[in-house]
C-alpha cells in the first residue's frame, strides 16, 4: 500500500520568521520517508505558513484556538508562555494506515471518481465515514484490539514521545470532515491510548469565519492562527503529506 510523501520540517521559529531548518534523522518505512528538512518544498510550505501567520492583523488567545478542537470544551487550552513546541500530526497514511482504493481493480478515471467529494452519492472515499470505520475487520472488532497492524510504529513512536514532552502542544490535524468523522477519528485514537492536546477535523465554516474551500486552506489557515498564538514556541514539528516538489500541503 502507498501513500503519500510526508516531511518532518523542525523550525526554530518566532511569529514573524523562520531563520533555520534542524536536521533530523530519516526514518524509512514502507508507509513514510521522512527527512525532507531542507528540500525547497519543505521550504516553500514552511514560508507559506509563516506568511499567513506573519499576515494576520488579528491578536488571538488560546481560547480561540478551542473552536477549531473537536476535543471536550472543559479540556482547556495551554497558556501561551507554556508551550515552547509545536507537534502537529495528520491521520490518513501518516499516523494511520486508512486503506485505499485498490488500483488494481480500479482504472486511475475510476479512482479518481472514487475520492472526489462528489464521486459517490455519501461522499466518496475520504467522505464517507462507513468506508473508514470498516477498516480491517470492522469498528466493533477492530477497536478491541485497537486497530492492530493499521497503524504506523515510527510515527505512533513521535507521537508517544510528544506526549511526554510537557512543554510541547501536540496536535492531531486531518482534513476529514468534522460531522461525520470526529466520533470516529476520536475512538481509533483512544483505543491505542494517544493523547493530544488538539484534534481538528475541518468543518465547511473554518472559526476563522471563511469557508474551507479544500484542505490545503483549511490546514494553512489553522496552522497560521495556532502560530499566530503560540508565537513564543521555538520549535514547530510537521508530520504531514506534502504533495511533491509542490511546497504543498496535502
Amino acid at each position: 500500500m502507498l501513500s503519500p510523501l510526508c516531511c518532518t520540517l523542525f523550525i526554530r521559529t518566532t511569529l514573524l520568521s523562520f531563520s533555520s531548518l534542524i536536521r533530523h534523522r530519516a526514518i524509512h518505512t514502507h508507509h513514510i520517508f521522512l527527512d525532507f528538512d531542507r528540500r525547497p518544498d519543505s521550504v516553500a510550505a514552511a514560508m507559506m505558513i509563516a506568511q499567513a501567520a506573519a499576515s494576520s492583523s488579528r491578536e488571538y488567545t488560546p481560547e480561540h484556538m478551542q473552536r477549531w478542537n473537536s476535543l471536550p470544551s472543559d479540556r482547556p487550552m495551554p497558556e501561551r508562555e507554556a508551550v515552547r513546541a509545536i507537534h502537529v500530526y495528520d491521520f490518513d497514511n501518516t499516523l494511520f494506515c486508512s486503506p485505499l482504493p485498490n488500483s488494481k481493480i480500479w482504472h486511475s478515471p475510476t479512482l479518481s471518481n472514487l475520492q472526489s467529494p462528489d464521486g459517490l452519492a455519501n461522499g466518496g472515499w475520504w467522505h464517507d465515514p462507513r468506508i473508514l470505520a470498516a477498516t480491517g475487520k470492522g469498528l466493533e472488532i477492530e477497536e478491541k484490539r485497537a486497530w492492530q497492524g493499521w497503524w504506523n510504529e515510527n510515527i505512533v513512536q513521535l507521537v508517544e514521545l510528544s506526549m511526554q514532552q510537557k512543554d510541547a502542544l501536540t496536535v492531531l490535524l486531518t482534513g476529514r470532515g468534522d460531522t461525520g468523522f470526529a466520533e470516529l477519528v476520536h475512538r481509533i485514537v483512544k483505543s491505542r491510548g494517544l493523547v493530544f492536546d488538539m484534534i481538528v477535523l475541518k468543518s465547511k465554516i473554518m472559526p476563522t469565519g471563511q469557508q474551507s474551500q479544500n484542505t490545503l486552506a483549511f490546514k494553512t489557515a489553522f496552522l497560521a492562527q495556532l502560530l499566530n498564538i503560540y508565537s513564543e514556541a521555538q520549535e514547530l514539528r510537521l508530520v504531514i503529506p506534502m504533495a511533491s516538489g509542490s511546497g504543498q500541503l496535502m
